[in-house]
């Protein structure tokens, strides 16, 4: 095991940390490099106390208001405005903790660009560096149903460069996941999925997914790591069977860096059956240089 991640796709894993923190000091433990992914909403002092041992605290802001946030978060509600106020506090207190205990937790941000928000993303830029966090990730709306208009991502790509030129340094990143101008990197491009022998997502509800975009209502499940053993139903003829009708079943969505390791992963294993394994050994570099495979149009 290399890493956990915990995250929710369609919800705030944090509502669980009652389970969570137990969870994150058994990593710790056992030295199992662990992480999330969380609105920080609900990341207490209980929390961060817990997360100074993480690898990385991923944290979504996707507003640069807090009337912004309340309207795209909680329909618009008053407490969301709270909400925002509390998230920027609670990385500020993060990022704090971690100089004062010597921490080397990494401290990401992201925001996923809406029509409702893409406007605030330098605004959002602004505030988590001066916060304190060490990136922030740029998304678009990875399901196709809140696209940018070709003008408002003419105007996102010139806020985006203007948080390259005024805000991006050594000690905060910028990290364009699906750059604007781009939809064609969201969509699914791999014709088999390898990447899921990778990784094993596991939901909320005990199920083992094929990878994260499945744990969702409809999504296809591999069978319940609480009714059987987690190798049981890994090894077993429910996975077996779902694994050889991916990537049929998946999302049509799916992020970049699946896409591009699913295209590196199909053409190792193509020249290997070639070639064999000396020869794959040989083209190694060529396989992972950026040139090799670029970004979809």
């Amino acid at each position: 095991m290399e890493a956990v991640s915990f995250s929710g796709l369609i919800g705030e894993p944090l509502v669980a940390r009652r389970a969570l923190l137990p969870a994150f000091g058994l990593l710790a433990e056992h030295d199992v490099r662990y992480g999330i992914f969380t609105n920080a909403v609900l990341m207490d002092d209980a929390c961060i106390e817990a997360l100074l041992d993480a690898g990385y605290v991923h944290i979504s802001i996707d507003a640069g208001t807090a009337q912004t946030y309340a309207a795209l978060k909680y329909g618009g509600r008053p407490a969301g405005k709270a909400m925002f106020e509390r998230a920027l506090t609670h990385l500020e207190r993060l990022v704090r903790w971690r100089v004062e205990t010597g921490s080397t937790v990494e401290i990401k941000t992201s925001f996923v660009m809406y029509p409702e928000n893409y406007h605030e993303v330098h605004t959002a830029a602004e505030l988590v560096r001066a916060a304190g966090a060490d990136s922030l990730r740029l998304k678009q709306d990875n399901s196709g149903h809140r696209p940018l208009s070709p003008e408002q991502a003419r105007h996102a790509a010139q806020l985006i460069g203007r948080i390259r030129s005024e805000l991006v340094t050594d000690t905060f990143r910028l990290h364009e996941i699906h750059r604007v101008g781009r939809n064609g990197e969201m969509a699914r491009s791999c014709s088999t999925c390898s990447i899921t022998d990778l990784m094993a997502a596991v939901g909320s509800d005990g199920h083992l997914y094929p990878c994260n975009y499945h744990p969702r209502p409809g999504g296809f499940s591999y069978g319940s790591a609480l009714d059987e053993s987690f190798s049981a139903v890994w090894e077993g003829e429910l996975r077996r069977q779902l694994r050889g009708r991916l990537p049929e079943i998946c999302p049509k969505v799916c992020d970049p860096f699946k896409n591009r390791s699913n295209r590196l992963l199909a053409e190792a294993k193509s020249i290997a059956a070639t070639g064999g394994l000396d020869v794959l050994e040989a083209h190694v570099g060529d396989l992972i240089s950026t040139d090799a495979y670029p970004d979809e149009a």
